[in-house]
């Protein structure tokens, strides 16, 4: 579990520390504060910068999932994006204590190719980049070493994406973050669990939502898993079809599964789950955190969302932080003490 955080150089972040993290974190803050970036460093963390290297849409925020299909001047912005002021001179820090794990850091810095590349042809003017001569490198540091434990590079030849070395710098801790919603991978994981028996904290949370929920089942005859549940219909009716709260449910319980060990990360967490049941399903996120030992970063706009976490969770567990534009217009980040959410709660204070 992480205990304490610094990220320095990344998107909005100049320097941004995070203490005293908890078993489930609620980051608030207005839009364009920066509650993504900081869920995305924490993922990149986690897989040891591999997001950036395996050129992940979400991470870069691409229009187009296909990569290779965009040439090396149109895919340039996305990678300066990630750096503070679009400034690629200054590496992105990622640093982490890890409880029992000591420290770990991740470096990705922009570095001059030692081999000169070939540019890529095509037909038409071309614009000068600087993957002509450079590539991205990150760096894995654990325990306060001088020297990385682990290096990968990233850059383009003949317009394609090289790594080097190709499976790239070995994961810190599991993690789930961010799949696309129409992504039929939930149906498969959920699928999966179905056929091992292992499906009764899914479907104990999707009660909440739709109490004559009796069982689901995969319905499926061939290509992507079609799961269908039983609600006294005469029929079985498909899940994708009964609202976007029991999309939502299955995709935070299913990601708390699959960060078994490691973390699990929550945009937009109230997202289709009215306001009367949050509390409900506050207490069955943390019943499976606390069943997968899994460590939560939730990104809310919602008070009706943190004032349910808190219900349900309660202060030992729970943290709560707000991330806001500082004086010097920079973002920070405004920790909340168990008394000052306490007290926020019960006189209805706003903190986002």
């Amino acid at each position: 579990m992480l205990q304490s955080m610094k990220i320095q150089n990344y998107r909005g972040f100049r320097c941004l520390e995070m203490d005293d993290l908890g078993a489930v974190n609620i980051i608030v803050g207005k839009n364009n504060s920066g509650k993504t970036s900081l869920l995305e460093a924490v993922y990149l963390l986690a897989g040891g910068g591999d997001a950036v290297f395996a050129v992940n849409p979400t991470i870069l925020r691409l229009p187009r999932s296909n990569i290779q299909e965009q040439a090396i001047q149109a895919l340039e912005p996305y990678f300066e994006q990630l750096f503070h002021d679009h400034n690629m001179e200054k590496p992105i820090e990622i640093e982490a204590y890890l409880v029992g794990r000591e420290n770990a850091r991740l470096k990705i810095s922009l570095e001059e190719r030692q081999e000169p590349n070939i540019p890529w042809v095509v037909d038409g003017p071309i614009t000068k980049s600087i993957f002509h001569k450079h590539c991205i490198k990150a760096e894995l540091y654990r325990h306060y070493l001088i020297e990385p434990v682990a290096s990968s590079h990233l850059w383009f030849k003949d317009g394609q994406l090289q790594r080097d070395p190709p499976e790239g710098v070995p994961a810190l801790f599991s993690w789930s973050f961010n799949l696309n919603r129409d992504n039929p991978e939930y149906a498969r994981q959920l699928a999966d669990l179905i056929w091992k028996k292992e499906d009764g904290p899914v479907l104990s949370a999707l009660k909440i939502i739709e109490p004559r929920l009796v069982s689901v089942t995969d319905n499926s005859i061939a290509g992507d898993p079609v799961i269908v549940g039983d609600i006294g219909k005469p029929k079985l009716v498909p899940l994708s079809v009964m609202g976007e709260g029991m999309s939502q449910v299955v995709r935070i319980i299913l990601k708390l599964v699959a960060a078994q060990g490691g973390v699990a990360l929550i945009d937009e967490v109230e997202n289709g789950i009215h306001y009367s049941v949050q509390s409900d399903v506050w207490a069955a996120i943390d019943e499976a955190a606390r069943e997968s030992n899994t460590q939560v970063f939730a990104a809310t706009h919602s008070w009706e969302c943190v004032s349910a976490a808190y219900k349900a969770i309660g202060p030992e567990r729970m943290r709560l932080y707000r991330l806001q534009k500082m004086k010097d217009g920079e973002i920070g980040c405004v920790p909340y003490s168990r008394d000052a959410v306490a007290g926020a709660i019960k006189f209805n204070l706003e903190v986002r």
